[in-house]
């Protein structure tokens, strides 16, 4: 019986399952689908666009006129000119500024470009069924091809790799038409996933291709099973060759032959008995009791409940006692963990659903007790992984209408739902661009006050994706600390922090290169004091690394001091000119574009009434550059301030007011010694405490996270 006679001879089947049954009905009906203009909207899509071109820091000669100009009393080349006169402690002293030597512009992008922020979206396949999905043991990552939307009618051609816990979009330069219920696996004896059929703008599709390296290509061969979607494929480690049984036809019928796929050949191998003609069947390899199993599927009306095991060339028939219930299009792979196939979810013809867990190993089948279970669904994607790994499940579509894009993982005979790899939502972590190992570092920070969620956990961030790095040596949790990367000692530094719970400072310093922490054990007098909310950033022109301020618990006191770090020591500074008045949450950056350090930050004139301050330091000279600012972010903490080096400018974002009455999402840029406020169509929500760095392979400032209200914390990402 042909589908459109079975359907319309049967109203309710034709109206259940819309995601999938109305592209067959109506291409067998119609003659044809509807054409898809293209691959689906990526949520990666901004990794596509064409990397800006970065800029370098100062020169040499920018950086010998700098000192220069400071060594004659003025300011730094280009400048204001200064005169400092040391106090008769030989410390302390002041800086008064003179008249412009040159009338300044009010200060604007030293590139001109349109500002604007862009929300990073957690990365993630979008929601789709009907996707393909196997384990690619050369690559090792389990890959996911292709789908059905069923809220917009669209099918998909975009290839995704999950390892680690994260997904990633792949951008092949080739890849196979549009299509759903495609049959996918890998090939063990050629070393490359295989892909056959599926449905798309025709009834059905025939063509192979292989995946390998990170690469489609169209496979020639002479015979092929012909047109199909819905097919079974199963590799087959006996016979070294790939198995793939059954699916839907060009002809609206469903296919009983068995075909074989070896050293780039079809051969058709049906053997007497098989299972009966069907499409919609669950196929895995068995791999511990060394055959391929098929479980149910769909033939004209029936939805099948029986099981065979294929071995040697022969299909035999399972034992039907203690099987679980009759169902098509369900979730069917091995976990090499447990040792076990795992069969979940599925529909039967009575569009009756079965979020029910099932194994089988040794010829038996088993029902899992009322554990958590994956939603209920169907025409999910699973894939095994590499060995002692976890089996993966990916997305479906649910009884009411909508696809997923859940992620989930079987070990252990129990299912766990893996949400994206994120970092959790924190604030006053630490955040810094490691040059020698080519990432975005993150580390640490807080959550909450009662009771506190401390972090001591390193996260790496590149090309829009978060990853998790579970090191074997980490400094301890902590919220405050400062970190900045040593490009002459080629590691990250980390200094100091507070343990939360106790309001207790540290002062131990620590270093990351290659992915592992190092502490270095040095004298606590060759140690800044313990601090929280210091700024530390390098000095390019002067060759260490600069920490300034930060508050001691213990003497309850805001510090002053002026410290340098290099080649793994500590020194103290004590600079010609008085340091500025500190006060919590400054922020501190080395300025690329004009060659010094800027810090911003605020003085307490009393009742919480801040007074925005704006510094300058250079060759050990602080400058005050308050006095000449004609327009300035308003008082606050918390701000994030970056060396915005390809726009050629110092860029500030946000932060919370002196008197705790306002929070701020503004963005402001500073270069030439000047402040300009800036208005970019989009930005993030107004926050404090958030991390913000310069990606330099990205070249794009990155924005994590942060606090919106006291209780109100963020974990969303931004790039500018």
């Amino acid at each position: 019986m042909r589908r459109e006679e079975s359907e319309e001879r049967n109203p309710s089947r034709q109206r259940r399952r819309a995601s999938f049954w109305v592209l067959l009905v109506m291409v067998v009906e119609i003659g044809s689908f509807m054409a898809v203009g293209g691959t689906s909207a990526s949520l990666s899509s901004h990794l596509a666009a064409s990397p800006r071109q970065s800029t370098h820091a100062v020169g040499a000669a920018e950086t010998s006129a700098a000192v220069g100009s400071l060594a004659a009393g003025g300011g730094p080349a280009g400048g204001d000119p200064a005169a400092c006169n040391v106090g008769t402690d030989g410390v302390s002293g002041q800086c008064s500024l003179g008249a412009p030597t040159v009338p300044r512009p009010s200060a604007s992008p030293l590139i001109a470009t349109t500002p604007s922020w862009n929300l990073v979206p957690p990365h993630i396949p979008p929601a789709r069924e009907l996707a393909a999905m196997t384990f690619d043991a050369k690559d090792h990552y389990d890959l996911l091809f292709g789908g059905y939307v069923s809220a917009t009618n669209t099918f998909l051609n975009d290839t995704w790799t999950y390892s680690s816990g994260t997904w990633v979009q792949r951008h092949p330069t080739v890849s196979p038409p549009v299509r759903a219920g495609a049959a996918m696996a890998y090939d063990a004896s050629d070393h490359y996933v295989l892909l056959y059929g599926g449905v798309g703008t025709t009834v059905a599709l025939s063509g192979t291709w292989k995946y390998s390296g990170g690469n489609w290509k169209s496979v020639a061969t002479g015979t092929s099973p012909g047109p199909l979607a819905y097919a079974s494929m199963a590799y087959d480690a006996n016979d070294s060759a790939i198995v793939l049984f059954g699916g839907y036809n060009a002809t609206g019928g469903s296919s009983g032959a068995t075909w074989k796929f070896h050293a780039g050949v079809w051969t058709n191998v049906t053997p007497n008995p098989s299972p009966s003609a069907r499409f919609g069947s669950s196929m895995a390899y068995d791999a511990k009791d060394g055959w391929v199993v098929l479980f149910g599927g769909v033939s004209g009306l029936t939805t099948m409940g029986d099981g065979w095991n294929f071995s040697h060339g022969h299909w035999n028939s399972l034992p039907a006692s203690g099987a679980p219930p009759a169902r098509e299009f369900a979730a069917l792979a091995y976990s090499t963990a447990d040792g076990v196939l795992v069969l979940t979810s599925g529909v039967n013809i009575n569009n009756q659903h079965t979020p029910d867990t099932w194994t089988f190993v040794a010829q038996v089948w088993t029902k899992m007790g009322p554990a958590f279970h994956p939603s209920t669904r169907f025409a999910a994607s699973a894939a095994d992984g590499p060995s002692g790994s976890t089996l993966l499940l990916f997305g479906g579509h649910r009884p009411t209408g909508a696809d997923m894009n859940d992620t989930w993982s079987y070990t252990t005979n129990s299912w766990h739902p893996l949400i994206p790899q994120l970092p959790a939502v924190r604030s006053r972590a630490s955040m810094v661009y490691d040059e020698a190992d080519g990432y975005v570092l993150l580390f640490g920070g807080v959550h909450g006050s009662a009771p506190v969620a401390l972090y001591g956990d390193t996260w790496t961030f590149g090309h829009g994706i978060w990853k998790h790095l579970h090191t074997a040596v980490s400094p301890p949790p902590r919220y405050g600390e400062v970190m900045a990367y040593d490009p002459v000692d080629g590691y990250v530094v980390l200094f100091g922090g507070s343990i939360a719970s106790a309001n207790v400072e540290l002062s131990d310093t620590w270093t990351f290169v290659g992915g592992v922490w190092s502490q270095l054990i040095l004298s606590p007098s060759a140690t800044p004091p313990g601090l929280v909310g210091a700024s530390m950033t390098y000095d390019v022109a002067d060759g260490y690394l600069l920490l300034f301020g930060g508050k001691n618990f213990t003497a309850a006191l805001y510090s002053n001091q002026t410290w340098t770090f290099s080649s793994g020591a500590w020194t103290e500074l004590f600079p010609a000119s008085a340091p500025p008045s500190v006060n919590e949450g400054s922020s501190m950056v080395y300025d690329s574009s004009d060659g010094l350090v800027v810090w911003f930050g605020w003085i307490n004139t009393g009742g919480f009434t801040g007074v925005p301050k704006t510094w300058e330091y250079s060759a050990g000279v602080w400058i005050d550059r308050t006095g000449i600012q004609t327009s300035s972010p308003l008082a606050r903490y918390g701000a994030v301030m970056v060396d915005d080096s390809f726009d050629g400018y110092v860029l500030l974002f946000g932060g919370r007011s002196s008197a705790n009455a306002s929070v701020y999402n503004d963005t402001w840029s500073f270069g030439l010694h000047r402040w300009s406020p800036l208005t970019p169509m989009v930005h993030p929500s107004a926050r404090w405490f958030g991390e913000g760095v310069y990606d330099a392979a990205d070249n794009k400032v990155v924005l994590l996270g942060g606090v919106t209200a006291p209780t109100t914390y963020q974990t969303d990402t931004w790039t500018y």
